[in-house]
């Protein structure tokens, strides 16, 4: 298995775990139940877990493993900025009908956090998928 698809499947379990942890604790706490989403920062390490163990002469990535990069960040962004303007867009869309005239500021920082878990969750599934339709050593 390539370095990236560890770090892609260690993003997928993180996140897995964060969000089990966050949708224990929110039931209890509520709105203080934002140190569980410290939970997610643990993705940030990731690169630093799986760094590829090259020999002399050998290359970390080829034009393959950037392109298939590319394309998961490109679609991990689609699905990012379309999460982003239904989450946006929603508590307005029930607010008016309601007859509220304004949006609690809670709703804030859960649709930032939700964007970038949207994000990442994306682009590590997407990198999956894609390196599985390649092919791990390259191989169609």
């Amino acid at each position: 298995m390539l370095p990236e698809q560890k770090r892609a499947w260690f993003v997928v379990v993180i996140i897995v775990i964060a969000l089990a942890g966050v949708a224990a604790v929110v039931p209890f706490a509520g709105v203080r139940a934002w140190p569980a989403v410290g939970l997610f920062s643990l993705v940030g390490l990731a690169p630093f877990l799986f760094r590829p163990k090259l020999k002399p002469g050998e290359v970390a990535s080829d034009e393959r493993d950037q392109k298939i990069l590319l394309g998961a960040t490109l679609g991990g962004f689609a699905a990012s900025h379309t999460w982003f303007v239904l989450a946006c867009m929603a508590p307005w869309f029930f607010c008016v009908f309601r007859g509220e005239k304004a949006i609690s500021i809670q709703v804030l920082p859960v649709i930032v956090i939700s964007d970038i878990v949207v994000w990442l969750l994306t682009r590590a599934v997407s990198t999956l998928v894609l390196y599985r339709r390649e092919g791990a050593n390259g191989a169609h």
